[in-house]
């Protein structure tokens, strides 16, 4: 229910105390525990949070928490939490009207939202809440809330702590403005460093789309543009937890990351280790802010993540903050400091969750990168497969299956190119041809078979295709018939060449499982003159082999 503003109740002493308080205060943040320390000292409230708008005029983000001693761990959580002016909650309600407004719990439950979840995890029973705002303005900048745990604020509680929002309203207005004009001036002289930077790191992450080397540009990054010492990075997978990078650029925490990445290495975590933390984010998909772990470390933990805190020593400030995409969790980015307390501004902070929504960016092309790269070398495969087979295929169309040689269709095309590519020459390559058939041939099939005949006929080929030169062309011609090409080679040198294999043939006798058969060719050599083609290249060599035959076979001739 909504309250009207009250008398003064806060006597000349207290007026002189509190506003000497909130002189000395040299910032945002004392100032603002000056408010929440005078208003727990008034009565036996429970909780404050002392909540202002943003820049935008969207949202009212709590500034400060106070709790009662068992939810001191998780006063930090708190601090930047969002309270979206366009949502239904008490909170906004009051800032909206500017009257302060008190509520018990069927009040808060009705209009559920934040102040909701907000009673329910601290077990209270009432709240009053009541608009920050300058004396003689009428615009409130913020509320303070006070929750109770065994009460019902009354009105003598509603009219102190109006006042004390009056008295303080313009010191918290100036506080804020402060920070903001400081933080503004920071911003303006960092500006164009901080583009030429960003504007670095953008294309050294567009080059790169290895997972592990964005992590460590990711964690480098941060850790240039804030004042922590640790970046870590979290996924979840399967059931657990897993750490895939923690990285430090100050030489003197370096040991310390190494550390916690050999233990990262080997451990898994689960739910029962960061059930308030990693855990929660992953969950809610909502960032964690933990001010100070040294004022907490009384509090029971995992033997694994105290191990975690044993390893950095000194553990202070922790940020969770959720790399999100499409509103699905990717990831957590932990940032940790060592000695100091890390205080984000509201800038800061707002910055944190921008870069992370750049960064699951980076994480989701990384993926389909990686996809593409995965079905890539897949698709690369099979092309290699079906190259292989089309060559074979190919092979097997322009060879001679008994042989395995070239065949007769393969020998005229190659006659062919090479008699062309003499003509274009002008004949100062020289190209000769010789033509081999095995001596009696049918004789020989008659006697023996022609399981036989083909065995001598591969047995003629393997010697061929034996002392053949790379650049030479063996085919079988047909039947008993073989055709040699010899690009580069004489008349006189094929004619040598001839001549080796017939004595070779004539020497060593065919091996065969009845014995040796005794086998003899005959040859005719030709070589290509200026403008020939192929046909009399053929029929030259053609006309030689006849001579060698008709003259008594088992010889070599020319033409």
């Amino acid at each position: 229910m909504s309250v009207e503003n009250t008398q003064v109740v806060i006597g000349n002493e207290a007026r002189l105390k509190l506003f000497q308080s909130l002189s000395d205060a040299a910032d945002l943040r004392t100032v603002l525990e000056t408010v929440a320390a005078a208003a727990l000292k008034w009565s036996d409230y429970e909780a404050t949070l002392i909540n202002l708008i943003d820049d935008r005029h969207e949202n009212l983000v709590c500034h400060w928490s106070s709790l009662p001693t068992e939810l001191a761990t998780h006063r930090d959580t708190f601090i930047y939490y969002s309270f979206p002016l366009a949502s239904k909650d008490l909170n906004v309600q009051c800032f909206k009207e500017g009257k302060p407004v008190i509520a018990d719990r069927s009040d808060v439950e009705a209009l559920a939202g934040a102040t909701w979840a907000r009673f329910k995890r601290w077990a209270m029973q009432s709240v009053a809440i009541v608009p920050i705002r300058p004396m003689e303005e009428s615009e409130p900048i913020g509320t303070l809330m006070v929750f109770c745990k065994n009460r019902t604020p009354h009105q003598g509680d509603l009219e102190f702590l109006q006042e004390l929002c009056a008295l303080a309203g313009k010191r918290i207005r100036a506080a804020k403005r402060q920070e903001e004009l400081a933080q503004r001036e920071r911003v303006v002289t960092n500006a164009i460093n901080e583009q030429t930077e960003f504007l670095r790191f953008v294309n050294q992450v567009n080059v790169v789309n290895a997972r592990e080397e964005i992590y460590r540009l990711i964690s480098e990054e941060c850790l240039r543009r804030f004042a922590v010492d640790l970046i870590s990075i979290w996924l979840k997978e399967n059931d657990g937890y897993v750490c895939k990078s923690t990285i430090a650029i100050n030489p003197n925490y370096m040991p310390i990351a190494q550390k916690l990445s050999e233990y990262y290495a080997r451990t898994v975590f689960d739910d029962s280790d960061f059930a308030v933390t990693i855990s929660e984010v992953m969950t809610q998909n909502h960032p964690m802010f933990i001010e100070d772990v040294a004022a907490i470390r009384h509090v029971p933990m995992s033997d694994r993540v105290n191990e975690i805190l044993d390893i950095i020593g000194t553990p202070r400030t922790f940020i969770h903050m959720p790399i999100s995409h499409e509103n699905r969790p990717l990831a957590v980015l932990t940032f940790a400091t060592v000695r100091d307390v890390f205080h984000p501004n509201e800038n800061q902070f707002r910055t944190i969750k921008l870069l992370s929504q750049f960064f699951s960016t980076l994480l989701v092309n990384a993926d389909v990168y990686e996809t593409m790269k995965r079905q890539q070398t897949i698709v690369e495969s099979l092309n290699t497969k079906l190259a292989s087979e089309v060559t074979v295929l190919g092979e097997r169309a322009l060879k001679d299956r008994l042989s395995g040689l070239y065949n007769f269709g393969y020998f005229h095309d190659a006659l062919d190119r090479r008699v062309s590519e003499f003509s274009r020459h002008g004949g100062s390559m020289p190209l000769s041809l010789i033509l081999f058939d095995i001596d009696h041939f049918k004789a020989l099939n008659d006697k023996h078979g022609h399981l036989m005949g083909n065995l001598v006929i591969k047995e003629f080929a393997r010697r061929l295709a034996k002392r053949v030169r790379k650049a030479d062309i063996a085919c079988r011609f047909g039947g008993e018939e073989f055709a040699v090409i010899l690009p580069g080679c004489s008349l006189h040198a094929a004619k040598q060449f001839a001549e080796t294999i017939r004595k070779w043939i004539e020497k060593i006798p065919v091996e065969t499982d009845t014995g040796p058969i005794i086998v003899t060719v005959s040859a005719g050599c030709s070589t290509c003159k200026t403008g020939d083609t192929d046909s009399d290249l053929l029929e030259r060599a053609d006309r030689a082999l006849y001579r060698a035959k008709r003259n008594g076979r088992n010889r070599v001739e020319a033409d």
